[in-house]
């Protein structure tokens, strides 16, 4: 009887050990993640000059608005990256359209100061936050990025357009604003990282009365500079 249990315990021991033998010579590698999320130690500053729409927000949008003659409007902003979403470099499946920047998206703060000339001489602060997309497929020739923000958007007077077109209307009010940056290539600055243009549509309204009973909105067309401190 225990010649036979030997028997089985070296018939055992010997199919084990190739495989522990292998097993030892490979090492486990680790899978790295779709999606790495940094948080990045960058500051952002932009400034904006843009004019009154006299259009409602989809025409905005599109291209189809007017703009109120004389109306113009100046804005300051600060800001951080919260968070940011890459691709790992070695993620191979992106490799044909990606080159230096995996960037894929981001949530961003900013505050912003505005103070507007012409008829409206008031001005305004702006807190949102902001979901910007990084990836495109012209990423080989220019770094693009699409945004959008909501907040809170706070005058320090009621502005004489909402107070002239809107039956109603509030000093604080919500604040969407839709934005279109593309960095600009070959431009170098000292101590700036990444130097962008940016067009941005500023949409102050009353969400369909949310915010104090207010049912209108105004839309200002800005283009301005962004610069970002890594």
């Amino acid at each position: 009887m225990r010649i036979a249990i030997l028997v089985c315990l070296s018939l055992i021991l010997s199919a084990c050990m190739p495989r522990l033998e292998y097993e030892a010579q490979v090492p486990e590698t680790k899978q790295e993640p779709f999606i790495i999320i940094d948080d990045p130690d960058d500051e952002i500053i932009s400034i904006f000059k843009g004019t009154m729409s006299d259009g409602a927000l989809y025409e905005s949008l599109i291209g189809e608005a007017g703009i109120e003659a004389g109306s113009s409007f100046y804005s300051f902003a600060v800001g951080k990256t919260i968070a940011e979403f890459n691709l790992p470099k070695s993620n191979k499946v992106f490799d044909s359209f990606l080159f230096d920047d995996r960037r894929l998206a981001s949530i961003e703060w900013e505050a912003n100061i505005v103070k507007h000339f012409g008829k409206e001489d008031n001005f305004e602060l702006n807190f949102l936050i902001f979901g910007r997309w990084h990836l495109s497929p012209f990423d080989h020739f220019v770094n693009l990025n699409f945004a959008f923000g909501d907040g809170l958007s706070y005058a320090s007077k009621i502005p004489y357009y909402e107070d002239i077109r809107w039956p109603k209307s509030s000093q604080l009010l919500n604040n969407m604003t839709f934005e279109f940056a593309f960095e600009i290539p070959y431009l170098v600055v000292q101590d700036i990282s990444e130097l962008s243009a940016v067009l941005r549509l500023h949409h102050r309204s009353g969400v369909f009365g949310l915010f104090n009973g207010v049912h209108g909105a105004s839309n200002v067309i800005a283009l301005g500079l962004r610069a970002r401190y890594f």
